[in-house]
This record gives structure tokens, C-alpha cells and sequence, in this order.
């Protein structure tokens, strides 16, 4: 009797338990939406880019020498300094060439002076020799007697304006536009013509030198425009103004091209020269966006939010951007976290 009471109250509880797991067993989850963001290519045109080493050099850049001698009295420069043309640099002592001026001025007076007895004189032989009242040997010697002091007097103005251009000259002056490397002189030494007293570069002009192998120097004509980078300076326009017309023993030939209004560059700089090159039409992609995978290359495209893989082609690479051809038009391409998802992927669009 005990034992049928005990299977009548087991039954219940094993129904009851049995009825529980039921009402706790789980459904299975849904897989959880990756995080992605996404960017919405467009087909355009682009070149194909070359990147050169190059560097920078100025041919204004210059010794300057005093036209005339004498000691150095005023310095105006410094070097390091910012000239503009014809600029003061330094100047030579003027004391002799302002005494040489006066002592050539009375010299030219006197002469005149005597110019102006002798023109008399002569003029009055003229007459008397058309009257035939003196020999032609009697006017020829007053014709000569003119002449001579004629002459001297044009001497002497040559000469005078000779040594105005002197004292001019006692200015030493900057031919152009630049910047003052280095001072040779100091205030009291003695120059001439030999002694070097500045030199002074000029900046206005620079030029970028580099070198391009066979397939680049095809591409490459005078006038072309060619950007040149220049590390903590940016970005500057330049032309294409010398092409070498051989190539060295490593297979390349050396371009130069100019650059204008470059104040704040240096000769010497280290510089890039980008070259652009072979006009192609594709997607511009940020570079994680592409995937690898043994022979094959692809991206992710966002559809009924989902990732679907979509083949692409590759056309050309430079740092950080990828353009490729495929099937990408009115696409929303996965960037972050492309390499998470794979074909089926729930994804959610996060920007």
C-alpha cells in the first residue's frame, strides 16, 4: 500500500518537471550585428602618380665684388638677411672719388676756357683765309689748335662722368632679390675689385632636380606641370624647363623643372617630385577597404543589411588610397571593420 503512494505521488512531480524544462527551454539567438562604416564611391577620372626624390638649387647665387677700391666705412647687411634688389649692402670710403670730381670739374672749366680763345681765334683764321689774307698753313694750325682743346674737353666730360659712376659704385649693391649667406668683410678692410664681400643667393627662382626611369621620361615635355613636396613646407606648382638628352648608366635621365615665389625655400632641400602620369577612370577607396585573399581581390558592400562580397580590380595604389574597377556603382562599400564581416554578415551602418 506504502508503495503504490509513493509511485502516485513521483508521477505527478516527473509531469510537473517535464512541464518546466518545456516552458525554459531557449530559442536559438540571431547573430549580432557587426558596427561598420561605409563610403559611397564615385567613377572618376585620375592619373597614375610617380613619386621622385629630388632636391633644390638656385642659380642666382653669387659673389659680389666692389667696382672700385678703397676701405669699407657702413655695413647694411647682415647675414641671414632678407634683400630686395639694389639694395644698400655696404659702401666703399667717397672721399677720393668726390675729390677726383672736383679737381677733373675746374680741370673742365679751364678747358673750356681755353676752348672758347681758341674757337675765336680759329674762327677769325677761318675768315682771313677765305679772304685769302693768310696761308692755309696760317689756318690749319688754328684749325688743329681748336680741335686739340676740343677734344680734351670731351676727354675730360668723359672722364668726369667716369668718376661719378665711381662714387656711384661705392655702394655695394644686391643684383637681385634674395638672401644674404655670407658677409666677407668687416668695417676698415681694404677692397677691390677682387675682394669678394657678400655672397647673396636668390630664392625667388628655385629649381627641383630628380631623376625618372625610361617609362616616367616618356611622359615628361617641357612646360609640364609637375608638383613638388617639400617636408614641413607643402606643396609647390612648378614647370618642366630641362630634360637630359641621355640617360646615365642606371637607366635614368635628369629633369629640372622651376619653381616660382619660392621665398621660403632653401637650395639643398630634400623635395618630392610627383609626376602624374597615364589617365585612368576608377573608385577611389580608403586602403582598408580592399581585401586580398590569394588570388582574389574584393570589398564588402552593405545589401539589405547584409555584407556581400564583390570582386574588383586593382588599377593603381599610393599611400592610404586604392582605385579599382568592378561593380561599385550607387554601392556603400565597408571600410571600418571590412575584415570582420564576411559574405552573409548582418551588419549595422554606423557613421
Amino acid at each position: 500500500m506504502r508503495y503504490k503512494l509513493a509511485v502516485l505521488l513521483i508521477i505527478p512531480l516527473l509531469f510537473a518537471c517535464s512541464k518546466q524544462e518545456k516552458h525554459t527551454k531557449k530559442e536559438p539567438e540571431k547573430p549580432r550585428a557587426i558596427e561598420v562604416s561605409v563610403v559611397q564611391p564615385v567613377e572618376k577620372p585620375f592619373y597614375k602618380k610617380y613619386k621622385a626624390p629630388a632636391y633644390l638649387k638656385t642659380d642666382l647665387d653669387l659673389n659680389i665684388k666692389p667696382e672700385v677700391s678703397g676701405k669699407i666705412i657702413r655695413i647694411d647687411s647682415e647675414e641671414g638677411d632678407f634683400v630686395k634688389k639694389g639694395q644698400v649692402l655696404a659702401q666703399v670710403e667717397t672721399i677720393q672719388y668726390q675729390n677726383q670730381i672736383k679737381a677733373k670739374e675746374a680741370q673742365i672749366q679751364s678747358t673750356k676756357a681755353q676752348l672758347e680763345e681758341k674757337k675765336a681765334f680759329f674762327e677769325k683764321r677761318k675768315l682771313l683765309y677765305e679772304k685769302n689774307f693768310i696761308s692755309e698753313e696760317e689756318f690749319l694750325s688754328a684749325k688743329t689748335a681748336y680741335e686739340t682743346v676740343l677734344n680734351q674737353l670731351k676727354s675730360l666730360e668723359a672722364e668726369l662722368e667716369n668718376l661719378k659712376k665711381n662714387l656711384k659704385e661705392t655702394f655695394i649693391k644686391s643684383p637681385f632679390t634674395g638672401f644674404v649667406n655670407k658677409r666677407f668683410v668687416s668695417l676698415g678692410d681694404y677692397v677691390t675689385p677682387n675682394t669678394k664681400t657678400f655672397n647673396v643667393i636668390s630664392t625667388e627662382e628655385m629649381k627641383a632636380v630628380f631623376k625618372v626611369p625610361q617609362k616616367i621620361f616618356k611622359h615628361i615635355k617641357r612646360g609640364k606641370n609637375i608638383e613638388i613636396v617639400v617636408k614641413d613646407y607643402g606643396k609647390f606648382n612648378s614647370k618642366v624647363i630641362y630634360t637630359s638628352p641621355k640617360f646615365d648608366q642606371n637607366s635614368l635621365a635628369t629633369i629640372k623643372t622651376s619653381i616660382k615665389n619660392a621665398l621660403n625655400l632653401r637650395p639643398n632641400m630634400y623635395a618630392v617630385a610627383v609626376v602624374k602620369y597615364d589617365r585612368k577612370v576608377g573608385y577611389q577607396l580608403p586602403e582598408q577597404a580592399v581585401q586580398l585573399f590569394k588570388d582574389e581581390t574584393f570589398v564588402y558592400v552593405v545589401e539589405d543589411g547584409k555584407a556581400k562580397k564583390v570582386p574588383v580590380e586593382v588599377i593603381f595604389q599610393e599611400f592610404g588610397k586604392v582605385y579599382v574597377k568592378g561593380n561599385l556603382q550607387n554601392k556603400k562599400v565597408i571600410v571600418q571593420n571590412a575584415f570582420k564581416v564576411r559574405e552573409g554578415t548582418p551588419v549595422k551602418i554606423v557613421q
